[in-house]
């Protein structure tokens, strides 16, 4: 053969020969994106644990390789049918000489996975309404909710706008309008449902109350966690849909909202059958969120966050930021990309940590004291596409209100 050998194998006398230490690697990193079906995720895993790709040494002695793994890098790698001991040319694929590392199994899943993802990224530009949770919200008065959105400084934000009752004999509202922002109620709702399906109490409950034969339900059980674990935000086609169905109604009121879940949508996504005479029956997850207002528009307060104290990994992305930061204004010559290498990061995580290190001061002091917006993850946070210089609009893009606390 010629070329450079891939990640997982060595060119010993024209042939691949498997090196060990590498295939498991290659191994992990299949089995790892087969359970968390998204390259970018998987890539941020990868480089947290230190894993690099393979470090080759040239004929002129220099050393190439053995940085992080990039996206690219990741899709080509998913991809390569080497790993199953075959070799492509020219659009063909054909058997090969050297030995596979990936069985047919976990091949298959992850070119399923592969597939799905790239249907699900087709269908997005082309999705009827970004909004989740359209038609599923009303306030504890009964008046629904509808999407609306705003633009600011060429920037687009989603709300959700309750709609006014009739006005009363005097020609009075009896309720007035809240606007309450998409992405913190949107989060809010699939964290509670994410932490629901992981708690394997509440579901068995209702998998008991159901008749369901108690090896139907540890297999059921084990789909809802492995569902937890991977769906903490429903980005794809198939997952909105579930997740529409499993809700029937969102009640928003001033001290808690409820979740009202359809136990015969939940039946379905577990796999079971629903043989309750009652099909409208259902689950209420009480949600301990407060509604504050800020500005013209309400924001979500969690309940939980004055509990346990601040988000750990939130900090910890502060602090790793902070340390970039530092590094950069030490101002011994490094390059970003050593930098990043010194971290056992990759160039691009490494800028947006760098961008991260200049939040306005009240969206830092928010984290510390553990008073963020219910969806302000560190994942989140970490993968804003462009992170605004004016700190005002920071803090409506992040705390949702340009108010300075």
């Amino acid at each position: 053969m010629g070329g450079l050998p891939p990640l997982g194998y060595d060119a010993i006398d024209r042939q691949l020969q498997v090196n060990a230490q590498e295939a498991e690697t290659v191994r992990h990193i299949f089995r790892r994106y087969g359970e968390i079906g998204k390259v970018d995720a998987l890539r941020r895993e990868l480089a947290g644990q230190g894993v690099v790709g393979k470090l080759l040494q040239r004929q002129d002695g220099r050393l190439v390789g053995g940085k992080p793994l990039q996206r690219g890098a990741l899709y080509r790698m998913l991809q390569n049918p080497l790993y199953r001991g075959q070799i492509r040319h020219r659009e063909q694929i054909y058997e090969g000489q050297h030995p596979a590392i990936i069985d047919d199994d976990l091949w298959q899943a992850v070119q399923a996975r592969l597939e799905a993802n790239r249907i699900a990224d087709a269908n997005k530009s082309n999705a009827h309404s970004p909004s989740l949770l359209t038609g599923k919200i009303i306030t504890d008065q009964g008046h629904p909710f509808t999407p609306s959105h705003a633009n600011k400084a060429g920037k687009r934000y989603r709300y959700y706008v309750s709609r006014p009752g009739d006005t009363n004999a005097d020609g009075e509202t009896p309720h007035r309008r809240w606007r309450i922002p998409a992405n913190a109620l949107e989060h809010l709702v699939l964290d509670n449902i994410r932490r629901f399906l992981g708690d394997a109490r509440q579901p068995r409950a209702i998998l008991t109350a159901a008749g369901v034969p108690e090896l139907d339900q540890l297999q059921a059980l084990d789909r809802a966690e492995t569902i937890a674990r991977q769906r903490s935000e429903a980005t794809d086609p198939d997952g909105r849909l579930q997740v529409r169905a499993l809700i029937e109604r969102i009640t928003i009121a001033e001290d808690g909202i409820t979740i009202a879940l359809a136990i015969s949508a939940l039946l379905g996504m577990l796999g079971l059958e629903c043989n309750s005479t009652d099909s409208n029956q259902i689950h209420e997850l009480s949600v301990p969120a407060r509604l504050q207002r800020a500005g013209m528009e309400m924001r979500l307060v969690d309940e939980r966050a004055t509990g346990p104290g601040p988000d750990a990994t939130l900090v910890r992305l502060l602090t790793k930021a902070w340390a970039i930061r530092n590094d950069m204004l030490r101002g011994d010559g490094r390059s970003l990309t050593e930098i990043a290498a010194a971290h056992s990061i990759g160039d691009s995580y490494a800028g947006r940590l760098l961008r991260i290190a200049f939040l306005a001061p009240e969206i830092v002091e928010a984290i510390l004291a553990g008073k963020q917006p219910v969806d302000l993850t560190a994942n989140r946070l970490a993968t804003i596409p462009e992170i605004p210089v004016d700190w005002a609009e920071q803090r409506m893009l992040i705390l949702g209100t340009d108010v300075q606390a």
